[in-house]
């Protein structure tokens, strides 16, 4: 079995971020992002690794960004190790298929959510942040079902300096008018052409969340990861059954049963063997579903 990576160490390079699933090095105006093989759940990283999760994570995100590469403009350059620096090719067998190269980008202070699916109580509260005819739509959605078109909302922080969502005026008075019409246009472009390519692959794309940066003046997607809390996907639509909470994506489903069942293990957050060969599971199902390609265990 592919061994576990939970923290990634390069010789020569400098360390830019760590986060609970990625290590970030740079190098010069470029990062190199390596994917960890840890999960998530209600907010809270789970000490125990999922076998393949950052590569199977790094695959399915080549393949999303060559799918965007012609219409939106995004911080990916390549995957590829022959076309990084010598540097990163001293360790070929940490970084092949777990890593990919992207534009080091000044990051817009903002969040797009776009959703698709209404549940109890979540979105209906957030209508007032909705555009006019966005609060229409969410206003006639029973909980459960898609909204016509995909739901924009917006994160990020008022002058009062605190973390909360936001209209299309308060964002455009943080960015500007036009930075804010680009960013919801390609957000919503973005979503568009994932969900469509999602639904080819018989899989619901239910929310996403993307951030903007700017690399030389130009407006890149900066921050899109398949992470089951940052692009829910599911098999099928679950039904509408008056929960507090958006339903999990796929891949997190036995986690959630886990902990709502095991609500001591909450405690230490530490997953079963038994749930952990589940969660792994279901990403090779996600890797060979999207990429149609089989996972190579042997590898």
């Amino acid at each position: 079995m592919y061994p576990i990576v939970l923290e990634t160490t390069l010789p020569h390079l400098q360390i830019f971020e760590r986060t609970p699933f990625w290590d970030m090095y740079q190098l010069n105006d470029r990062l190199l992002l390596v994917a960890l093989d840890r999960i998530a759940w209600n907010g809270q990283t789970i000490k125990t690794g999922i076998p393949w999760k950052g590569l199977i994570t790094v695959q399915i995100l080549e393949k999303i960004f060559d799918l965007l590469r012609d219409q939106i403009p995004t911080f990916f350059i390549t995957s590829d190790l022959n076309r990084m620096s010598s540097v990163f090719q001293s360790t070929p067998a940490l970084l092949e298929g777990r890593s990919f190269l992207v534009k080091k980008t000044s990051l817009v202070p903002l969040e797009c959510e776009i959703v698709r699916y209404a549940f109890h109580p979540f979105y209906k509260k957030r209508a007032k942040y909705m555009d006019p005819s966005e609060k229409i739509l969410a206003d006639s959605i029973e909980y459960g079902q898609p909204f016509p078109s995909p739901i924009l909302l917006l994160k990020g922080r008022k002058r009062s300096g605190k973390l909360s969502y936001l209209t299309s005026g308060q964002m455009a008075e943080i960015v500007g008018d036009k930075i804010a019409e680009d960013m919801r246009r390609l957000s919503l472009q973005t979503f568009t052409i994932l969900e469509d390519f999602f639904k080819s692959k018989e899989l619901y794309l239910a929310k996403v969340k993307l951030k903007w940066g700017f690399h030389n003046g130009q407006l890149l997607l900066s921050h899109l990861l398949f992470n089951g809390e940052e692009m829910v996907l599911w098999d099928q639509v679950p039904g509408a059954d008056g929960r507090l909470t958006f339903p999990p994506s796929f891949e997190k489903s036995p986690v959630e049963s886990y902990f709502r069942s095991h609500p001591s293990a909450s405690d230490n957050f530490i997953l079963p063997e038994e749930v952990k060969k589940e969660v792994f599971r279901r990403y090779q199902w996600l890797y060979e579903k999207i990429t149609d390609k089989k996972l190579d265990l042997e590898a």
